[in-house]
């Protein structure tokens, strides 16, 4: 069996099969134009969607004398549009031309580590491989997880209301996983289509939350460079000649992580910034949800929720904290190396490389301060600390 060496692959057959991956997919020109008006359609039909969903909200909060369950389903719903606010826009942030030129850097230099001779490279690489795709995986479960116990209920809900006008003789609208504003359309006649076009948004939306992973999967790449890096320096051996042009291979090496890092970095920066603020607030609001539900069932999709949420961003927090900790440790790498055999020049070199592995390279959020795992527990208290103040003030 084929070991899989390449750590875009599970974001990036999602985000092909919805519709939403936007670097060079094939040279048949008629699958490419084939490809164009599908993806055009995917993005038609969740803007539909999402603007069905924040007109049933706009239109709910303008209403008079709210029932204690329209308003229950209106703050179901605001939690729901932050979680789409967020995927929607790393959604549009993949498909910039930065990002683009992010993906295709990592596709090329995974290429050229794939290439490598050295045992050892390619373990490093694939222990990177394997725990992305691990994260990505894990992620994709919990999300499956929570959109399939949401529609069982669903189901129960409806087969339960469809039960009641049959022995009562009344017509209850059967709820939908999310409420959407259809505008005069008969609810009951076209009850089948409304089912339909409410699940099909659902599973996109899930499938597009996952395939968005793929900032975090450029992330942890650079954590696989660093260390391929490493070995390299480490492995250095004195060959008469060819020395200098070895170490410069290293120093261009190693300037190329700094600026992807750089350049990562300032794609992405107010977009984490965005999600550690939804995200503290969204596991709050999941938790509230959890407390307050009855069925058994939503409680086990809700837990998932939350369990994606705190894997998130911790997973974002550690990949970050790993890109710090890899770019100081190039310095010890040298150290390790067999520096002192090479003549005078070539030491200079490397000592000026070490100096560089001074400042170590971070990610932000924002302008503000660098994203490592202790600021992801920082959400997760500032998430502990909104369900406390929300809870007190309810009682």
């Amino acid at each position: 069996m084929a070991i899989n060496r390449n750590i875009l692959n599970f974001p990036k057959c999602i985000m092909i099969i919805f519709g939403v991956w936007r670097n060079h997919l094939t040279s048949n020109t008629i699958v490419q134009k084939f490809y164009i008006f599908y993806s055009l359609f995917i993005h038609i039909y969740m803007l539909i969607f999402v603007s069905s969903m924040f007109t049933w909200v706009a239109v709910a909060l303008t209403g008079v004398n709210n029932s204690a369950e329209k308003k229950d389903k209106i703050g179901l719903n605001i939690t729901y549009l932050i979680t789409i606010f967020t995927i929607m826009l790393k959604v549009v942030l993949c498909q910039t031309k930065n990002i683009r030129r992010t993906i295709a850097f990592v596709q090329e230099e995974e290429k050229k580590i794939n290439s490598s001779e050295d045992l050892e490279i390619l373990d490093t690489h694939l222990e990177q491989v394997r725990f992305c795709t691990s994260i990505n995986v894990i992620l994709f479960i919990c999300h499956v997880v929570l959109f399939v116990f949401a529609v069982v209920e669903n189901i129960v809900t409806r087969l339960s209301i469809e039960r009641h006008n049959k022995a009562h003789n009344e017509t209850l609208i059967k709820p939908v996983i999310y409420e959407l504003y259809y505008h005069n359309m008969d609810p009951i006649k076209y009850e089948t289509l409304f089912v339909v076009f409410d699940d099909i948004g659902g599973t996109i939306l899930i499938s597009l939350s996952v395939s968005t992973n793929i900032i975090l999967s450029c992330v942890i790449f650079v954590s696989s460079m660093l260390k391929v890096l490493q070995t390299k320096l480490r492995k250095m051996i004195v060959q008469t000649g060819d020395i200098m042009s070895a170490l410069k291979k290293l120093a261009k090496e190693h300037q190329q992580v700094i600026g992807f890092v750089e350049d990562l970095n300032e794609s992405v920066k107010y977009l984490i910034l965005i999600e550690y603020t939804t995200i503290s607030l969204n596991i709050a609001l999941v938790t509230l949800r959890f407390i307050k539900e009855k069925s058994y069932l939503m409680r086990i999709g809700r837990s998932f929720y939350c369990g994606f949420l705190v894997i998130y961003i911790l997973a974002l927090g550690w990949s970050s904290n790993e890109i710090k900790m890899q770019s100081v440790a190039i310095g010890d790498a040298i150290y390790e190396s067999s520096w002192y055999e090479h003549n005078k020049k070539a030491q200079e070199m490397l000592l000026v490389m070490m100096m560089r592995t001074q400042r170590p390279l971070t990610m932000t959020k924002g302008p503000f301060d660098e994203m490592t795992l202790q600021s992801s527990l920082m959400v997760l208290k500032a998430a502990y600390t909104y369900v406390t103040i929300m809870t007190q003030k309810q009682v």
